[in-house]
């Protein structure tokens, strides 16, 4: 028995929706009342409490009736809301009783359905034959006109009673003392709450019943966007969409005000105009116009990414600015669960749900693939769920404490081939013109260094668990941390350029060589005394030059020193030397200026101190002279994403990938110090 449903002593709590339910799992069944009737005896009062959006009629009528057998005197009390079936429920009381603030509201039965013209018109007799057996039950024994109740039951709009105009038309016997249980929501909150013959999925709260009215808008607008009813023109289709939003129309009723405007199309005259939701191109019925293939147009489903995109974002934390969680006031999904998202997401491009689980309705948005046969695309669910993860990604990319951006610039290679860069003696001077002499063009050195791309990437999985317990927290933390992942790499694959001191393509010698005079004599941390040997050395590191004008035919660079590049156990002692207006130096008496303070930036990373605690770097600023670059192919400097249905997992897999080579491209622009005499 439910937690929704008690029996204690002589009162009967229904409290929940009405019947079995897709998303409700504390709903009432009819066979847990029927059960608890029996043990409960005949004499004196028995007390029915209701507090109920309604639910399934075959449930409601089983309970009314049980109530109406039972021996003992029935007395029901609505404590908070009597909408739909939990109205009929009710009018089973030899008194009725509510509560000065509840609300009941009767209304037309209704059902969901999908198939041709001939299967809407039986299923508008069942509804009319459900309407007939529950106006006897609203009459109370004639105290009410019959015409009155039928036109509740047949009407276009959801008749609300507050406990005065109850009492009024004779619905309700006495008013009670207001309750706070129905205080908790107003009718606007749960207008449209429309509930079907069969299961419907509703939740007992008012936010659920917010969620419902924005589903019906959002199937009214699937419905009349099909592409088989636009033959009746915008005007039309306007005209119908206001009356259904005014008088809160179901959408079988939107069905059947379509199929009265449609002119008949037969199979003489070029078969159905479009096949049904989950049916095949010309299946079912040879005549009539299939309703049930209901897929939005392109401006609704753009709007539904939009808002649905905007949700996920300020849920997963990635959109945090006081303009998006004010926009989700009006944001007609605001409140929607992963679930329920799914669901919509097949709805709006015309998927049948009928007859699927939670489970299997998650299973179907996160692998199907075809919109209703036309195109092979996948569908919205795992592209809304990729952009979440890609967001997350790249914030994890933008958080990541990386440093190798302060000392490599970004490049762009176009493939997986190795490619060169020019060493920058390619430009060193410019060649003297004489008068009237004649430009020529320039040409690249030689002496050229290889640079080649990589491959990295890992996956993450977004099965179908993750989707039913609404989990977007778990996607946004692993896809957070990959994108940190990404950025480590670029970091490992930059900085092992440094610490395997990598060979140079343009001499075959190793970066820091003693033939290319990049590294220190004077072995030591960093202090005045080393920086000053390692601004010597870059300041008066030269490069063959055919048009300078020596005898030597070279050129001084003039390479200043930008950075100091340090393991993270000499980080603070470098910063000092970077601020300090005095020599820090502990030999140096006090009040000795220091001639570094505020020339270069340090750069401190802890892969140095995995290879060496003691060994150091200075170079130029890899933005304005070559140093080490980090190509990226075609340009992406960030990771991206991939998606594919899984294979070793029931839902999706995304790839988080990156493609990144590195490479030193001068040895001329930065220099080593080993700390230590080696």
């Amino acid at each position: 028995m439910s937690d929704q449903f008690k029996a204690q002593a002589r009162e009967v709590l229904i409290y929940g929706d009405i019947g079995p339910s897709l998303w409700d799992e504390q709903s009432v069944q009819a066979r847990d009342v029927i059960d608890a009737l029996d043990d409960i005896s005949g004499d004196g009062d028995l007390v029915v409490r209701i507090n109920s959006y309604g639910g399934a009629v075959a449930d409601g009528l089983a309970i009314y009736n049980a109530l109406k057998r039972h021996p003992a005197r029935i007395v029901t009390e609505i404590d908070g809301y009597a909408y739909s079936m939990a109205s009929l429920i009710a009018m089973a009381g030899d008194e009725i009783r509510m509560a000065e603030n509840a609300l009941l509201m009767i209304h037309a039965p209704l059902t969901a359905t999908d198939g041709n013209a001939q299967d809407f018109r039986e299923a508008a007799e069942i509804l009319d034959r459900h309407a007939e057996a529950m106006a006897s039950s609203y009459t109370r024994g004639g105290a009410i006109a019959r015409a009155t109740v039928v036109q509740w039951l047949s009407g276009d709009k959801d008749n609300y009673f507050t406990a005065s105009e109850a009492k009024a038309v004779g619905l309700v016997d006495t008013i009670t003392e207001a309750l706070a249980v129905a205080a908790s929501g107003t009718l606007a909150d749960v207008r449209g709450r429309q509930r079907e013959v069969e299961t419907m999925p509703q939740a007992n709260d008012v936010e659920a019943a917010k969620r419902e009215e924005r589903q019906r808008l959002i199937d009214i607008d699937g419905a009349l966007a099909m592409p088989s009813v636009q033959v009746l023109g915008a005007a039309a289709l306007a005209e119908i969409r206001a009356e259904a939003l005014r008088d809160g129309w179901a959408l079988g009723k939107v069905h059947a005000r379509l199929l009265e405007r449609l002119p008949t199309v037969n199979a003489d005259d070029g078969g159905p105009i479009t096949a049904g939701a989950g049916t095949p191109q010309g299946s079912g019925a040879s005549g009539g116009t299939a309703i049930g293939d209901i897929r939005m147009g392109a401006d609704a489903i753009d709007k539904s990414r939009k808002g649905l995109t905007a949700v996920l974002l300020v849920r997963a934390g990635l959109d945090k600015s006081k303009e998006a969680a004010a926009e989700l006031h009006s944001n007609e999904f605001a409140g929607m669960t992963l679930p329920e998202m799914a669901r919509h997401c097949l709805v709006m491009r015309g998927h049948s749900i009928k007859g699927l689980n939670r489970m299997a309705i998650v299973g179907r948005a996160l692998t199907v693939r075809g919109d209703m046969g036309i195109t092979h695309s996948t569908s919205d669910f795992p592209a809304l769920m990729e952009n979440i993860a890609t967001k997350a990604v790249l914030r994890g990319w933008d958080e990541a404490p990386e440093t190798w951006n302060m000392i490599a610039r970004t490049g762009n290679l176009p493939d997986f081939k190795i490619a060169s860069r020019a060493a920058l003696n390619a430009y060193p001077t410019l060649p003297e013109l004489p008068e009237n002499g004649e430009f020529s063009y320039a040409t690249t050195s030689d002496r050229k260094n290889p640079i080649v791309l990589k491959r990295f990437g890992s996956i993450i999985g977004l099965d179908r668990t993750l989707i039913i317990n609404d989990d977007l927290g778990e996607l946004t933390r692993i896809a957070t941390a990959q994108g940190r992942a990404a950025s480590r790499t670029v970091g490992d694959v930059v900085y092992l350029v440094l610490t395997s001191n990598a060979v140079m393509g343009e001499d075959g010698v190793p970066l820091y060589d003693a033939q290319h005079n990049n590294i220190a004599s004077v072995a030591g941390p960093p202090s005045v005394e080393t920086l000053e040997e390692a601004e010597l050395l870059l300041g008066l590191q030269t490069d063959n030059n055919a048009n300078a004008d020596t005898e030597a035919n070279v050129t001084a660079l003039n390479i200043p020193l930008q950075r100091v590049i340090v393991p993270r156990k000499l980080a603070t002692r470098t910063r000092v030397l970077q601020t300090s207006t005095d020599d820090p130096s502990p030999s140096v008496r006090e009040g000795i200026p220091n001639p570094f303070v505020g020339t270069f930036e340090t750069v401190s990373d802890a892969r140095l101190d995995l290879v060496s605690e003691t060994a150091w770097y200075a170079s130029a600023n890899p933005n304005s002279f070559d140093f080490v670059e980090a190509a990226f192919l075609d340009g992406n400097t960030t990771p991206y994403l991939e998606t594919k249905d899984g294979w070793t997992i029931d839902g999706v897999e995304l790839k988080v990938r990156i493609d990144v080579g590195a490479a030193p491209l001068d040895f001329r622009t930065s220099m080593y110090n080993p700390g230590v005499s080696q």
